[in-house]
């Protein structure tokens, strides 16, 4: 009978169970950074929008009330989004 061998690769089971090692880049400052840059983004393409429907002056365009999520890092969104 042959002897069973141990396979020792990190992260493919054993006792410890499975796992793969995960590197976060960035930090809160960053993160936060981002989130203003697209609130500012999202509060801009609203003011067009306002503009534009109340102006009405876009005669070859259509311009209607979807708008990207203002915050797409939050669970369960309830904004309509463009999909």
């Amino acid at each position: 009978m042959r002897a069973r061998r141990e396979l020792l690769v990190p992260g493919l089971g054993g006792d410890m169970g499975y796992w793969c090692p995960v590197r976060f880049t960035g930090d809160a400052r960053a993160t936060a950074a981002q989130r203003r840059s697209w609130l500012a983004w999202w509060g801009a393409l609203l003011e067009l929008q306002t503009t534009f429907r109340t102006r009405r002056d876009l005669t070859g365009f259509v311009v209607d009330e979807r708008m990207p999520p203002q915050q797409p890092w939050r669970k369960g969104l309830t904004e309509k989004s463009l999909c």
